[in-house]
């Protein structure tokens, strides 16, 4: 008895203080930061809507005809409604119209997506902004991207340039530049809208484009296959549409990603209505009145939503080794999680897996070992900042072991940072270190920052992690360090030196350039779509 109540009273310290989960009110806030990079990069689809209001017209000039005020000729308006597992929670508006004072036909392309809901008994609420310059025949010319939620903004910007697409991305005032090789065949953040209109696709028909992702410095790959004539359930009843089985491809950190979606479209090729399976994300095509109505974001908890239930036993965190076996309701979990230092992953079929963690190094990292980008300051990782060089510096100074030197550098971490502040989304480890607030990912990106200040490569792993109180898994961010010769995990939320046996790791990145998103992209895949059950 006495065993059983230290190890509530364990779990009750270590997870109302340092982790991402709710025990105590005042830090019900925390899982919002650590999922909004995630939940926009799984709404990056209904961004990219460019398609008329009305649910019941196919003729573009009536649709834009419905926007009163608008110039069919010059300016055009769409509106979308997001929904979020039958709950309604934001929309979103773009507005086309000519570049004022182009001879040639230039354009411009706004999105604007406002979106609203609960978490953890916590508002909140994320704004995401998108301009687009693009020639008379759709090719991009110029963008600018921002996602204000909380205090963060994100911004990236771009220019092509001959044969490359100059860009900046900016972090709460530090900017990183990138550049990506572009011959004029790859699309803009709009591209998969275009070819759909430009030329409708037919039953059996298949295509593949390449595009640029929202807020990110990155291309994605998009398949699309013609299914056939489908009828269809919309706002306003049904309507017969084509079914387009989409599936976009990203890579990050060597790992590739992809994201299944069902897009529905009229005869003139323009998107009606997606559905993101795995988030249970459903957009449709309606009007201004619609988009701009009135709901209660109140009814929709997705903090409660997201947490994976499982049976285990409450000292999982304690366990020395742990076996987990893993199931997809759709795709193959085996191209979700990867084996990595800790955790060896073992199909079992296409759509199950054997995961095994323990402290011990059950993987070689000889093919993951780190490079220049795991070194190098960048947007979210300022280790160039001149607090975070200072602050590094006064760690264990003459300290030349590089794991006892990651572990001080993770003790640091967990007894500095103390309150916490809900209020921020994704901080840099430049504003953390300034504050010295935050949660599991300002514990992450400040701990890969003063390890890379100290000349040890760093990044941050995004997984699960055990939350007893929850009765299930939640998604969390920590550290990995090179030591020279593994990858250390070290979790600053619990200053124990490394990881725990409940940590299920699903990818790792650097944070260079494509920032948090395209780094989460791989979590779309996993929410809404995993069992989990503790086998040993």
């Amino acid at each position: 008895m006495q065993d059983e109540q230290s190890r509530h009273r364990f779990a009750n310290r270590t997870w109302g203080r340092r982790m991402m989960w709710p025990w105590r009110r005042r830090r019900r806030q925390s899982f919002r930061r650590a999922m909004l990079g995630w939940l926009v990069l799984g709404l990056s689809a209904c961004l990219l809507s460019c398609q008329p209001p009305s649910e019941g017209e196919s003729d573009l000039a009536a649709a834009v005809a419905t926007d009163a005020g608008s110039d069919a000729a010059q300016e055009l308006h769409e509106w979308v409604v997001i929904y979020m597992q039958g709950n309604r929670v934001g929309h979103v508006h773009t507005v086309e119209r000519p570049v004022a004072g182009s001879d040639a036909g230039d354009r411009e392309v706004h999105a604007e997506m406002v979106m609203k809901m609960k978490r953890f008994d916590q508002m909140v609420e994320t704004k995401v902004d998108i301009k687009s310059r693009e020639d008379a025949d759709g090719k991009l010319q110029s963008f600018e991207t921002t996602m204000r939620a909380g205090p963060l903004a994100l911004t990236s910007t771009g220019v092509v340039e001959g044969d490359e697409l100059q860009m900046e991305l900016n972090a709460q005032g530090q900017t990183v530049k990138e550049t990506l090789a572009w011959t004029g065949e790859e699309g803009g953040f709009f591209e998969r809208e275009r070819s759909l209109h430009r030329k409708p696709m037919k039953p059996g028909e298949e295509r593949t484009l390449k595009m640029l992702a929202p807020l990110s410095t990155t291309l994605s790959e998009v398949h699309l296959k013609a299914v056939g004539l489908e009828e269809t359930e919309l706002l306003t009843g049904k309507r017969k549409l084509l079914r387009i089985d989409a599936v976009t491809t990203a890579e990050q950190a060597g790992q590739v990603t992809k994201v299944q979606e069902t897009l529905y479209c009229d005869r003139d090729g323009f998107l009606v209505k997606s559905v993101l399976p795995t988030l249970q994300q459903v957009t449709y095509r309606t009007t201004r009145e619609v988009a701009l109505g009135d709901f209660d974001p109140a009814e929709f908890d997705f903090g409660q939503a997201s947490i994976v239930k499982v049976t285990a036993p409450a000292d999982l965190l304690e366990r020395a080794r742990v076996r987990y076996r893993v199931s997809f309701e759709s795709g193959d979990p085996n191209e979700v999680f990867r084996s990595s230092g800790h955790q060896v992953v073992t199909a079992i079929d296409e759509r199950t897996a054997r995961i095994r963690v323990e402290p011990a190094i059950l993987v070689d990292d000889d093919e993951d070992r780190p490079d220049e980008d795991d070194r190098a300051a960048n947007a979210l990782i300022q280790s160039d900042d001149a607090r975070i060089v200072a602050m590094a510096a006064k760690i264990a100074p003459q300290e030349t072991d590089a794991t006892k030197l990651a572990v001080a550098i993770e003790k640091y971490v967990y007894e500095n940072i103390d309150e916490k502040n809900f209020s921020q989304v994704f901080s840099t480890a430049a504003d953390v270190a300034e504050s010295l607030e935050g949660d599991c990912t300002e514990h992450a990106v400040l701990l890969a920052a003063l390890a890379r200040a100290r000349e040890l490569p760093a990044r941050v792993a995004i997984g699960l992690i055990y939350a007893p109180q929850l009765g299930g898994f939640g998604y969390h961010m920590w550290s990995e360090v090179w030591t020279g010769e593994h990858w250390l995990p070290l979790d600053g939320t619990l200053g124990r030196g490394g990881i725990t046996a409940g940590h299920i790791k699903i990818t790792h990145a650097n944070l260079k350039g494509a920032g948090p998103l395209a780094a989460m992209m791989p979590v779309v895949n996993v929410m809404g779509n995993l069992r989990l059950e503790v086998v040993e």
